[in-house]
């Protein structure tokens, strides 16, 4: 019985240092693979059954996975620990002094000029929302003073992007209820945050993604990342769509397209991706190989709506359309004013020097009218200041052609009404009628006589 116990406990150690052999050959195998490539990112190994890099000793119990980090130097972080480890001559280095676990599982790690960023999180019933650097000199996490917060877990909440090229993050998202309150009236509309990873600070505050890709982040299924955007599924257009965050560009992408990766990655079940400059590759485990995954313009149709918009432009429009937008407000507004200064009377002023403003001295006006034309003007005052209208039968007495015909006294009274209304728009330059008429309410057929109501302060009789 002993020597059958001793058998199998020999076995298993045999079985796991072969295990442990093929594993480091397969990992020098990828790596050598990878060699070559002037960049590798979003590199994803979820579908490897044991990890990629050794796992320590001493950690092994609270392994959950590994998020990988590759440039001139590999970093692994263990998901949900903040340790963070070098690959350095086949083994693994432990670069922080990190104590607390599990407040932070899900959360992406990004490397930005050999510095290593991570964000969001999940842990002990509640959503971690900083931003996380870590000090290598100081073998420690610091949380970056931001003026948002950030939820994201993968697999839990929120899709992120990392464009290594102008080191920002694109974060889709929303904000969580606490797992233990239940909200119905919480806000399920979906941010779109850029993070800078350059500058550390939030690039805008006030866009949401455009809800006709989603209206809450149930309608949207990562598919995966690939170079430069996101492949995803939206059940609001029940159609694949390639996410540009650079350009902020949708696309719907090819059903044929999304079919041909779909099969590529059934058919390399166990298999690690990641992405160069241009491919998403699918580097096969098992056959110690490198499938090429590329979209291409042809597979691409542009649709004509951004990613994301700003809340100050709600209705998703362009700089084009907002330009016209504006240009015909500008015009109605204009037109309106030109309007409103016909019907309203404004105070005669005329600019002296450029600098001093007088009024009209309406007196040299009277001064240069003809003898009947001043008589004329007095009598419609006179009346006007005393709120009565001036008849026919008084201005025929003061032209002189009451005894006329009544076709001669309509010519004379009109030319000579004529006349002072028209010398008055020329003296004032401006379209204002001294002289008004209407018809009497005893007899629609004959006319009554009156002052301007704006004017008929400014001719005293003491003028006349």
């Amino acid at each position: 019985m002993n020597m059958n116990k001793k058998l199998i406990l020999l076995l298993i150690l045999i079985f796991h240092i072969i295990n442990g052999v093929l594993a480091q050959a397969n990992l020098e195998k990828f790596l050598l693979s990878i060699k070559n490539e002037k960049k590798v990112e979003n590199i994803n190994i979820s579908s490897l059954t044991t990890p990629l890099f050794p796992v320590p000793e001493n950690v092994k119990s609270s392994y959950s996975g590994q998020e990988v980090l590759y440039s001139n130097r590999i970093f692994i972080l263990h998901n949900g620990t903040n340790r963070v480890y070098e690959y350095v001559n086949d083994s693994l280095v432990r670069l922080d002094h990190t104590n607390g676990v599990g407040y932070n599982f899900g959360s992406p790690a990004y490397l930005y000029k050999d510095t290593i960023f991570t964000m969001g999180g999940y842990g002990f019933w509640h959503y971690n929302s900083s931003i996380r650097f870590f000090d290598e000199q100081m073998k420690e996490w610091s949380v970056i003073p931001t003026t948002q917060e950030a939820f994201i877990s993968r697999s839990i909440i929120g899709i992120d992007y990392y464009n290594s090229n102008n080191g920002k993050v694109y974060l889709i998202t929303t904000k969580p209820n606490l797992e233990y309150i239940t909200d119905p009236n919480s806000d399920k509309k979906i941010k779109l945050q850029i993070f800078n990873l350059n500058s550390k600070k939030w690039e805008n505050n006030k866009s949401f993604l455009n809800d006709k890709i989603a209206r809450e982040l149930t309608d949207l299924k990562l598919i995966i990342r690939v170079p430069n955007g996101l492949l995803l599924n939206s059940t609001v257009l029940n159609k694949p769509l390639y996410l540009d965050f650079e350009k902020n560009a949708v696309y719907e992408v090819s059903v044929n397209k999304i079919v041909q990766l779909t099969q590529t990655l059934g058919a390399h079940k166990r298999s690690i991706t990641y992405n160069n400059d241009q491919d998403l590759l699918i580097y096969d485990y098992d056959l110690d190989s490198t499938f090429r995954f590329s979209i291409e313009k042809k597979d691409l149709t542009l649709l004509n709506f951004p990613i994301y918009v700003n809340n100050n432009n709600p209705l998703n429009l362009d700089l084009q359309q907002i330009s016209l937008i504006v240009a015909g407000i500008f015009i109605i507004i204009l037109l309106v004013l030109l309007l409103k200064s016909k019907k309203k009377y404004k105070e005669i002023f005329v600019k002296k020097n450029n600098t001093d403003i007088v009024k009209i001295d309406f007196k040299i006006f009277v001064l240069k009218l003809e003898i009947i034309e001043k008589e004329t003007l007095r009598k419609i005052i006179e009346n006007s200041i005393m709120d009565q209208r001036t008849s026919i039968n008084e201005l025929n007495r003061i032209l002189g052609t009451e005894k006329k015909d009544m076709k001669i006294q309509n010519n004379i009274r009109s030319e000579i009404i004529k006349s002072i209304n028209e010398k008055f728009k020329s003296f004032s330059l401006t379209n204002e009628t001294l002289i008004n008429r209407e018809r009497t309410n005893m007899d629609k057929r004959f006319m009554e006589y009156y002052i301007n109501e704006n004017l008929i302060n400014k001719f005293p009789l003491k003028y006349f």
